[in-house]
């Protein structure tokens, strides 16, 4: 008997085939495998079940075997190719993938590959709607558990795997399992009230991890627990993770169809500023697309470090924006949008503050800009970041001397903020102290006032 044959019990119709193995992975409940043959040089994939005290997780293992037969008509469902469930050691076979979406993701660039990521949603969604209709749930969608298969043309086929975690949420197959551990899913990518009793996962705890992986690809890896896309699709995650269950969209067909309306947009012909600006002098609103657009473009403005070329390609654009129309924008959009809006401003502002020839009047409108953000925004974050900037940036730039006054004499409602403001003039006390002194008889709060009375 050689080692393949003493691995799979003797199971002549695999072992015939294949002469060598090297295990590639274990998992909750089994130990992966590749299997190669080396006069066709054919390669597989084998999941084993690992042997365990717990009858629980041979039971996992064969329900696995199970949903991945009732799913084999569906293009993006994981091929089982053979199997067998009599033995002590069951076991499956499966196609090899050419990598896990987790390890496709990093290669892909945004503005290049945008369809791409689109496509790999459309098969996650195809193949977990099919689940749904089926009575079945997932529990344990994740970027490992979405496998790439890419042909010699580059064409890929996305399929869904790992169904170990699945249950029939009709007929009550029992949740084998109280709670979730290092085991049952992966934390960045589980429904919160699933993390707690995975016996509580239902329909909409997948639609979070949908949520959650779209995140994942469209922020090419982040933990989308911390980090959301900075496009259109961001709605549609905030929608899907919502922390409560009833909050999110009910069915994959509705997560569906709010992926078609935002890819639409996205994919459409883009508004210019000339034309967002006069529709919305014609109607006083915007259009969810044109918002998206107006983000867009006003994220997307590229930073030069070089004199007039910073004003032509970065400032002007943004500065021939009606203020009414900034406003507008900054009321509507998400603030996340905002807050990297303003983060790419100030960066811009702080690289020119070492930049000679800078006309008064430039800087002025330059200034305004931000002064308006600030007015316009009751962010704590967006404050601060302006604050801090026109404290750094004003000794060399007078003109934003009155916009700093008007940020230091405001009267602000919220005392956290306040508390925020003031550290931030607490730690730049020194740089600030001398035009402090200047303004300070119009000062409103002493939480200011305190910083520079020792």
């Amino acid at each position: 008997m050689n080692s393949l044959e003493k691995l799979l019990g003797q199971h002549e119709q695999i072992c015939s085939k294949y002469d060598t193995f090297r295990e590639i992975g274990s998992g909750a409940y089994g130990t992966v495998y590749e299997l190669y043959n080396g006069q066709t040089s054919s390669e597989i994939v084998l999941k084993r079940y690992l042997p365990s005290e717990d009858e629980r997780d041979r039971r996992r293992f064969l329900r696995e075997i199970d949903i991945l037969l009732e799913l084999k008509d569906n293009p993006h469902v994981v091929d089982i190719l053979e199997y067998s469930k009599e033995s002590d050691f069951p076991w499956y076979t499966m196609p090899k993938a050419t990598a896990t979406l987790h390890e496709y993701v990093e290669k892909l660039v945004f503005e290049s590959h945008e369809e791409e990521m689109y496509r790999i949603i459309e098969s996650v969604m195809d193949a977990l709607e099919d689940a749904h209709e089926r009575e079945i749930l997932h529990r344990d969608l994740a970027p490992s558990n979405i496998l790439i298969f890419e042909d010699a043309s580059r064409e890929l086929d996305v399929k869904v795997s790992d169904f170990g975690l699945g249950r029939n949420f009709s007929t009550g197959s029992a949740p084998l399992s109280k709670t979730a551990d290092n085991r049952l899913g992966q934390a960045a990518f589980t429904a919160p009230e699933q993390l707690f009793s995975i016996k509580d996962a239902s329909v909409r705890s997948d639609i979070y991890s949908l949520g959650a992986l779209i995140s994942f690809i469209f922020t090419q890896g982040q933990d989308p627990r911390f980090v959301k896309p900075m496009t259109g699709i961001r709605f549609v995650v905030n929608e899907c993770m919502k922390r409560e269950p009833m909050k999110r969209p009910n069915s994959v067909l509705e997560v569906r169809r709010i992926v078609g309306t935002i890819r639409g947009m996205s994919t459409g012909t883009k508004g210019t500023i000339e034309e967002i600006k006069t529709s919305f002098e014609a109607n006083g609103t915007l259009s969810d697309k044109e918002l998206l657009d107006l983000g867009d473009l006003l994220l997307k403005t590229r930073n030069y470090d070089y004199g007039r070329s910073t004003y032509l390609s970065y400032f002007q654009p943004l500065i021939n924006i009606p203020f009414n129309l900034l406003e507008y924008w900054l009321q509507h959009a998400e603030q996340d949008f905002i807050k990297k809006f303003v983060d790419n401003y100030c960066e811009q502002m702080t690289r020119i503050s070492h930049q000679v020839g800078w006309s008064f009047s430039l800087m002025l409108e330059i200034g305004n800009v931000m002064f308006l953000t600030y007015n316009n925004s009751n962010d704590t974050d967006v404050r601060t970041q302006i604050l801090s900037t026109f404290i750094d940036i004003q000794p060399s730039f007078g003109e934003l001397s009155k916009g700093l006054e008007r940020m230091l004499t405001a009267q602000y409602s919220d005392e956290r903020q306040l508390q925020n403001l003031a550290m931030v003039l607490r730690t730049k006390k020194t740089v600030v102290a001398p035009f402090f002194s200047r303004v300070e008889e119009k000062v409103k709060h002493y939480a200011f006032i305190e910083i520079f009375s020792d």
